[in-house]
């Protein structure tokens, strides 16, 4: 047997320096490991936005929406984020409604809210009855009665109920309209009543059921709700009787009434005889002398005969009796003869025209103050406040003046017309002008000629400020509000005009170009100087500090000329140029102003007019200015302030000529002429004209 000795200490040595070795190896590996992936700690990293997000909302929500180039849709409201920058159709559907197109605009890094408004759609319902007649409420609203076609019925669910006397309701809530459809429906109602068949001795009764004050006459068959009923019958001059009937459901009760005669004897004669004779407003088919049977009480007795003056009494008939009257009656005015030179004028009576040209004769005259207007082309009106003189041959003759050539347009109600001095209306040149008392001033809208004539700008019915040309024809139109001190430059390619609360806005013919020029809150009464290079206008703080300010035409370089000079209200000032360095202005209630403006804005301002002046008006030709007070208009020359009033006409509006030859001024009875001589001519006659402006076309 052999023996083997192990060294065991040799390979416990050996054990121990390998573990030790597998130890100092698993912490290089720790450390190696540790070191290697640590990174040092940098900033945050920066990157650029690609995509942004599209938010989608409508009203009402519930919206199905699409967009077709990303291919997504959904409902309204919906969050779309990483959406690629780019310009997307999308399209808003929702039952009973109209559909939405639109186009959102999607940024890198942005949000965009897009949002539509479905408006909501409408159908029809065309509604019938059995019988027709019966009340229709459409969603608990009364709209009329059948057979009705009801147009605007909001697409969905809707209810619809029937109503007629005597019969029992109809009602159906599960219609359902569809948008820009008509349905169909028809009822039959169920009848709850019976009927009433009435006569009368004599027929032609008068009969009244229960207490319905129109009666229907005899003979009759009315349908009525079963019960007790009060029938009475009446007939004029014969006694009144009542029965009470019990109507049975669908049952018919015959009523019969015998009226007993009551009356009394009137005799009438008249001079001159053979006057036709009304009783109580109905004509009889006699003429007096006549004998009337008529029924006890008062009665309208009028007579009627060619050439008389009507004649009407109250007569008391008595019962059983006879009453006798005499009445005379009182002959009309024979003629009235109008004659012109020239003939061949239209005539107007008392502010109707006829359908007679001079010479005439009206033969049927009444006695008393009568209104005259002849018109004549070429020619100015001429008007007569004649007195007819009763039982004579009246005599009447114009000698006419000769009107020159001289178009202009004015107002009247909402219409603006283009009219000549002889009173004949041109052309009709538009129908929504504004007519209205302003809340803070005495106001009524301006329209102004372009310096060409090729314009013509007002503001309309609506707050638009529009621009028309010479024939009618719309050129442009704004929105403003309380607009009306426009003003032209030189050259008629531009239009400034202020906006109450938002400074001055201007409108190029040339380009179309529109915007806001001044950002003065109370900007207003701009005038562009004579080369059309500058703007001066007026401007407030809420009434208060008044001044006048000067800027380019395009609205840059705006300054201050004159600081403020008066605390007061005054919101339309008229303020015009009248040389290159000097302009006029009127405060109302404290006069009229001139200002001499040097190249560097030093302003020297001089009172010429101490007056309660309203309006002031420039001709074109820059020299003559009219303006008007409490009593009448005054027209002067420019630089020499001399007033001279040349009527005392109230008018709402007025334009003076180049030269200074005339005035057209506006009135509450329409339009004069008045020379600067005072001469006058009533152009435009009309008593309920009202308010209204006017302006000599250039």
């Amino acid at each position: 047997m052999t023996t083997r000795v192990f060294d065991t200490t040799r390979k416990t040595l050996k054990r121990r320096y390998f573990m030790k070795y597998l130890k100092f190896l698993a912490l290089g590996l720790i450390v190696v490991l540790m070191t290697g992936c640590h990174k040092k700690p940098t900033g945050p990293k920066h990157t650029t936005p690609t995509t942004g997000t599209l938010i989608i909302r409508s009203l009402p929500s519930g919206a199905v929406y699409a967009i077709d180039t990303l291919k997504k849709s959904g409902v309204t409201p919906d969050t779309l984020p990483d959406i690629k920058p780019g310009s997307y159709e999308v399209k808003l559907e929702l039952a009973g409604h109209h559909s939405y197109t639109g186009t959102a605009v999607v940024k890198a890094g942005e949000t965009t809210d897009f949002f539509g408004i479905l408006p909501i759609g409408y159908g029809a319902i065309n509604i019938t009855s059995q019988p027709p007649g019966a009340t229709v409420y459409v969603n608990t609203y009364q709209r009329g009665v059948t057979p009705l076609l009801v147009t605007d019925v909001p697409a969905g669910k809707a209810s619809v109920r029937l109503t007629k006397a005597g019969y029992a309701d109809w009602y159906n809530d599960s219609i359902y309209v569809v948008m820009d459809d008509t349905i169909g429906l028809s009822a039959v109602l169920d009848s709850l009543i019976g009927w009433v068949s009435v006569t009368s001795t004599p027929d032609g009764a008068d009969i009244y059921f229960d207490t319905n004050p129109t009666p229907k006459t005899a003979p009759t068959i009315e349908p009525l709700p079963p019960g007790t009923h009060q029938i009475r019958a009446e007939l004029n001059g014969y006694s009144t009787v009542t029965k009470t009937v019990t109507v049975i459901v669908f049952d018919t009760v015959d009523v019969h009434f015998d009226l007993v005669l009551i009356t009394g004897l009137l005799k009438i004669s008249s001079t001159p005889a053979n006057a036709q004779i009304s009783v109580d407003n109905l004509p009889t088919g006699q003429v007096t002398p006549a004998s009337l049977t008529l029924t006890p009480g008062d009665h309208l007795i009028s007579l009627r005969k060619a050439g008389y003056y009507d004649c009407d009494t109250t007569i008391n008939v008595i019962a059983s009796q006879t009453t006798t009257i005499s009445l005379t009656l009182e002959p009309k005015p024979t003629s009235l003869s109008i004659a012109t030179s020239p003939a061949g004028a239209n005539i107007y009576l008392n502010g109707s025209l006829t359908e007679f040209k001079t010479p005439h004769t009206f033969t049927d005259m009444s006695a008393g103050l009568c209104q005259v207007r002849v018109c004549l082309t070429g020619y100015f009106p001429e008007d007569s406040a004649y007195t007819v003189i009763f039982g004579t041959d009246n005599q009447l003759y114009f000698g006419f003046d000769p009107a020159p050539n001289i178009p202009f347009a004015y107002t009247q109600g909402d219409s603006i017309y283009l009219a000549n001095l002889d009173g004949i209306i041109i052309d009709t040149l538009a129908q929504d002008y504004l007519n209205f008392i302003d809340s803070y001033i005495d106001y009524n809208g301006t329209i102004r000629w372009s310096p060409n004539a090729q314009y013509l700008a007002y503001t309309g019915r609506t707050n638009q400020v529009t621009i028309i040309s010479f024939d009618g024809s719309w050129v442009n139109g704004f929105s403003g509000n309380r607009s009306m001190d426009f003003c032209w430059s030189p050259d008629s390619d531009e239009l400034v005009w202020g906006v109450y609360c938002g400074g001055l806005y201007k409108n190029i013919l040339s380009n179309n170009w529109y915007g806001r020029i001044s950002s003065g809150c109370y900007d207003n009464s701009p005038a562009f100087s004579l080369d059309g290079n500058q703007i001066m206008f007026m401007y407030h703080n809420w009434g208060r500090d008044c001044r006048v300010d000067l800027m380019n035409a395009d609205g840059t370089g705006r300054r201050n000329i004159i600081p403020w000079f008066r605390a007061g209200f005054d919101e339309y000032n008229h303020l015009y140029w009248t040389t290159d360095s000097t302009a006029v202005f009127k405060i109302a209630g404290n006069g009229i102003f001139e200002v001499l403006i040097s190249k560097a804005d030093t302003v020297i301002m001089t009172e010429k007019i101490d007056d309660a002046v309203s309006q002031l008006h420039l001709s074109p030709d820059r020299k003559w200015c009219a303006y008007n007070t409490s009593s009448g208009i005054y027209l002067m020359q420019v630089g020499v302030w001399l007033p001279n009033r040349i009527t005392s006409l109230s008018a709402y509006d007025f334009s003076v000529s180049s030269g200074g030859e005339y005035v057209m001024c506006r009135t509450a009875n329409g339009v004069h002429f008045v020379t600067r001589y005072g001469n006058s001519y009533h152009i435009i006659a009309d008593e309920k004209a009202g308010r209204g402006a006017v302006d000599i076309k250039p």
